[in-house]
C-alpha cells in the first residue's frame, strides 16, 4: 500500500512573514557538544495559501530522521521526516489558528535533540489587552478601557466592535465601532448587571471577544486561595483580596463557607472588613473540602449581600488524578490519539505521555511524546505499516496513572482469526428495550454467561442512568443481586498463549475487579493486576494467559474486589489466541 507523504524536499515556493521567537540577529541557544540542533529552523506562511506553513531547517550530521512537531492549540501533528529532507509543508486551516513548531533530530544512536520552538501568530487578531471597566458611584454609567492586542495578526487593526448588553434579558443598551480604545455606556440601572464585549478586527476578520462585566450594587466575590498547612495537614489557610467590584458602598464584612465535598451544607464564618486571612482547623486531611466566599456591603444605610464565589477545592492527601477518556485509532499511515478534553484543562490531569512502539517487541521506529499544552489530539504521521502498541499515561500532581495501553494497526488488515473465542463478549444478547436494565436468566438463549452466586446476569442498555455502552448497545454489571463470579467456559488448546482485553468502568465511583482464569474444576488464578476504574469514562485493559498442558476447557471469569451487588460495568470482552493480535 502506498503511504501518504506530506514531506516536501527542496521546496521552492516563495516564503513570506518568516516568524521566529527571537529578535533580529538573535541566535539559538548553544548547540550540543555532540551534535548540533536542527540548524536555523524558519517557519513562514505560504504566499499563495496563507493557511499553509513552509518549514525549513539546515541538515544535521549523523541524523537517522527528523520529527517535525506542529501544535495548533488543539492538535499536535508529528511528522516523521527522512534524513534527506530539510523542508516540510504543514497544511493548516483557519484565520484564527496559531502554531508552535519544533524540529527534532533523532540521531542514529538514538540521541534526540530539539530546536527552540518557533511561533506563528494567527492571521486575524487575538484578544485585546488590559480590558478594564467600572461604574460611577450612582451606578448609571459604565466605562471600559482597553489596549491593542499583543498579536494584531497579519494586517493592522481596522476597528473595534463594542456591544453592551443587559444580563437580565440580553437587550443591547449600547453599541460602538471604531478605533477608539475606550467607551462610556449611559443610562444603566444600578440594580442590574451589564456585559461589555470588545472584539478587534483586521482584514482577516476577528478571533476573540473579550468580556467585562459591570457589577450591580451587589459586590463581586473576593479572589481567594486555600492552602494546606504543611505542619498541620488538618488545617487550611485562606487569604483573599477586596472585591474587584464592590458597588458604590463600602465592604462591611466577609463570609467564608466550607464543607466536605460530599456534604450538602456549608459552615459559615464571618470576618470584619479589615480581615483578609482566616485559618480553619480540625479538617479531615484525607478527604476533599470545598470553600466559597462572598463580601457584604452597605450603601445609604441599606445592606447588600455579595455574589457567591466559585468553589475552591482542597484535595485530600490520598487524591488520585482523574482518568481522562482516551481513544486510539490506526489508519492508512497514521496513529491518532484523541482526548475527551484538552490536556492541561484540569488540575487533575495536567500532562500526558504517549508512547508508540512495535507490538511484537522487535524494535525499530518508536516515539514518545509529552502533551501538556492544551491539545485534544495527538497525531503521528507517517507511521510504518504494522501493529503498534500505544500507551497513554496521565501524570497528575501526586502520581502517574496509565490511562490506555492498546494496539493500533497502520496500513495492515487485522488477521481473520481476530475473533474472540468467547460468546456474546459484547453482551448484545438478548436484546433489551432502550435505556433499561434486566436480570436475565443464565439459561437464556444467546446469553452464554453464568454467575456463581445466582442464576441471573444483569444487563444494561446504552443510555440507562446516563451510561453509554463503549461498544454496541448493551453492557453488563458484574454482580446482579449478590456478590459472585461472572464466568464462561470455553474449549481451549493446551500450550496456546491467549490474549484478553475488556472495557471496565465504575458505577457510583471507583470500582475494582480482577480477571480470573483456569480450569473449571480447580481454583482460578488471577490474570494481571486489579482493574481499578472511576465512573467518568470506560477504560480498556489487556492481559495474557497460557493454556496449561491437559487443560482443554478453560473458565474465563470476573470477580469484584469491593464485594457487593453494586458496580463494575463490563463490555467488549475478548479472549483470543495471541497470534491473532
Amino acid at each position: 500500500m502506498t503511504q501518504r507523504r506530506t514531506l516536501i524536499a527542496g521546496a521552492t515556493a516563495a516564503l513570506i512573514l518568516s516568524v521566529t521567537p527571537f529578535a533580529a540577529g538573535a541566535a539559538f541557544a548553544a548547540p550540543s557538544q555532540v551534535q548540533p540542533t536542527p540548524g536555523g529552523p524558519t517557519v513562514s506562511r505560504n504566499a499563495s495559501t496563507l493557511t499553509d506553513l513552509d518549514i525549513k531547517w539546515r541538515p544535521v550530521a549523523g541524523v537517522d530522521h527528523y520529527m517535525v512537531r506542529v501544535n495548533d492549540g488543539q492538535r499536535d501533528t508529528n511528522y516523521v521526516v527522512p534524513a534527506s529532507a530539510t523542508t516540510l509543508v504543514h497544511h493548516g486551516q483557519g484565520n484564527c489558528t496559531r502554531y508552535r513548531v519544533i524540529v527534532t533530530s533523532v540521531l542514529t544512536g538514538g540521541t534526540v535533540i530539539n530546536s527552540t520552538p518557533t511561533y506563528v501568530q494567527s492571521l486575524a487578531p487575538g484578544s485585546v489587552n488590559a480590558l478594564t471597566g467600572g461604574r460611577n458611584d450612582q451606578g448609571t454609567e459604565g466605562t471600559v478601557n482597553w489596549k491593542a492586542p499583543s498579536a494584531t495578526g497579519r494586517t493592522p487593526i481596522s476597528r473595534y466592535d463594542l456591544v453592551v448588553t443587559r444580563q437580565a434579558d440580553g437587550a443591547v443598551v449600547a453599541r460602538k465601532s471604531g478605533l477608539d480604545t475606550s467607551a462610556v455606556a449611559a443610562g444603566l440601572d444600578p440594580n442590574l448587571m451589564y456585559t461589555a464585549k470588545v472584539t478587534p478586527f483586521n482584514s482577516f476578520g476577528s478571533c476573540v471577544t473579550s468580556t467585562h462585566v459591570f457589577g450591580s450594587f451587589r459586590p463581586n466575590p473576593p479572589a481567594f486561595t486555600v492552602a494546606r498547612d504543611n505542619v498541620q495537614p488538618g488545617t487550611a489557610k485562606l487569604t483573599w483580596t477586596d472585591p474587584s467590584w464592590r458597588g458604590p458602598g463600602a465592604v462591611t464584612s466577609f463570609l467564608v463557607g466550607y464543607k466536605r465535598s460530599v456534604a450538602r451544607d456549608f459552615t459559615w464564618v464571618t470576618t470584619d472588613a479589615a480581615t483578609h486571612a482566616l485559618t480553619v482547623a480540625q479538617l479531615d486531611p484525607t478527604v476533599d473540602w470545598q470553600f466559597v466566599m462572598r463580601a457584604n456591603t452597605s450603601y445609604q444605610g441599606k445592606p447588600y449581600t455579595g455574589l457567591l464565589s466559585k468553589v475552591v477545592v482542597l484535595r485530600g492527601s490520598g487524591y488520585t488524578p482523574k482518568n481522562a477518556a482516551v481513544t486510539v485509532t490506526g489508519g492508512d499511515d497514521a496513529i491518532t490519539v484523541d482526548f475527551s478534553a484538552p490536556v492541561g484543562s484540569s488540575v487533575n490531569y495536567p500532562k500526558a505521555v504517549v508512547t508508540v512502539a512495535r507490538a511484537n517487541g522487535t524494535g525499530g521506529w518508536t516515539d514518545t511524546h509529552t502533551v501538556r499544552n492544551g491539545a485534544g489530539q495527538v497525531l503521528f504521521v507517517p507511521v510504518p505499516c504494522g501493529t503498534w502498541t500505544v500507551t497513554v499515561t496521565g501524570v497528575g500532581d501526586t502520581q502517574t496513572t496509565q490511562l490506555v495501553k492498546t494496539t493500533a494497526r497502520v496500513c495492515e488488515q487485522a488477521p481473520e482469526c481476530f475473533v474472540s473465542t468467547l460468546s456474546n463478549g459484547g453482551f448484545e444478547a438478548p436484546v433489551l428495550p432502550a435505556k433499561t436494565y434486566r436480570f436475565v436468566p443464565s439459561s437464556t438463549a444467546g446469553l452464554s454467561w453464568q454467575n456463581t452466586a445466582e442464576n441471573v446476569v444483569e444487563l444494561w442498555s446504552t443510555g440507562f442512568q446516563g451510561v453509554a455502552a463503549p461498544e454496541g448497545k448493551q453492557f453488563a454489571e458484574l454482580n446482579a443481586n449478590k456478590a459472585g463470579t461472572l464466568f464462561q467456559d470455553l474449549p481451549t488448546t493446551p500450550g496456546t498463549t491467549m490474549r484478553w482485553h475488556l472495557k471496565h468502568r465504575g458505577r457510583s465511583g471507583t470500582d475494582t475487579m480482577r480477571v480470573m482464569i483456569g480450569a473449571p474444576t480447580a481454583a482460578l488464578g488471577q490474570s494481571g493486576s486489579n482493574l481499578v476504574t472511576g465512573n467518568q469514562a470506560w477504560q480498556q485493559y489487556t492481559g495474557t494467559y497460557t493454556i496449561p498442558a491437559g487443560q482443554t476447557v478453560t473458565r474465563f471469569a470476573f470477580q469484584a474486589v469491593n464485594q457487593g451487588s453494586y458496580g463494575n460495568f463490563l463490555d467488549d470482552v475478548v479472549f483470543t489466541p495471541e497470534s491473532c493480535q
